[in-house]
């Protein structure tokens, strides 16, 4: 039987990461943590809803008797970003078993969205994000492959690809492009 005791002893050793300077604890290390609290627990997914561009997922985290011990819901969206265009349904499943073990308390002594949720809301501070921006981006880069402008952009705004900048840093990033652009093809 989990306790309260017992949530708080391994959320105590749970690793995090730093996003932005908040604490979080990714949904793979929650799900390890209710591993070793309820070995014959079960965690369930189901679709509530899906179409061609929306999916929304419940997870239910159940111990070792069949009693629900938590739920969590989620939504993404196929054009939300790079990895959703392929993924959706895979995210909406993660982010939807780290809320329910959120629920359940497993580490969400600090936070209860998941990393990527977080992520996204301080990619989507800026304002609304327009795609047009890193398609742009894309573009330029794909006219110079051998300047590497997608490996220094990374690097730049330490993101592992440029779909993954948030939307001020795509607006910054293309207004550089340009500039540099200009004085490349002037020289």
């Amino acid at each position: 039987m989990i306790t309260y005791e017992n949530i708080i002893d391994a959320n105590a050793i749970l690793p995090r990461i730093d996003i932005k300077g908040k604490r979080y604890t990714v949904v793979s290390s929650r799900i390890q943590a209710f591993r070793k609290l309820i070995p014959d627990g079960s965690i369930s997914t189901e679709i509530l809803s899906m179409d061609e561009d929306t999916v929304v997922m419940r997870a239910t985290i159940t111990d070792e008797t069949g009693r629900v011990l938590a739920t969590g819901t989620a939504f993404e969206n196929k054009s939300s970003s790079f990895i959703n265009k392929t993924s959706y349904i895979e995210n909406c499943e993660t982010s939807a078993v780290g809320r329910a073990l959120g629920m359940l308390g497993i580490g969400s002594d600090e936070s209860l969205c998941s990393a990527e949720e977080l992520v996204n809301a301080i990619k989507n501070q800026g304002g609304a994000d327009d795609p047009k921006v890193r398609a742009e981006i894309l573009r330029i880069v794909g006219e110079y492959p051998e300047r590497e402008l997608s490996r220094k952009i990374c690097e730049r705004y330490k993101v592992g690809q440029i779909s993954e900048l948030s939307a001020e840093d795509a607006k910054r990033c293309l207004r550089d492009l340009k500039k540099t652009v200009k004085e490349f093809e002037a020289a």
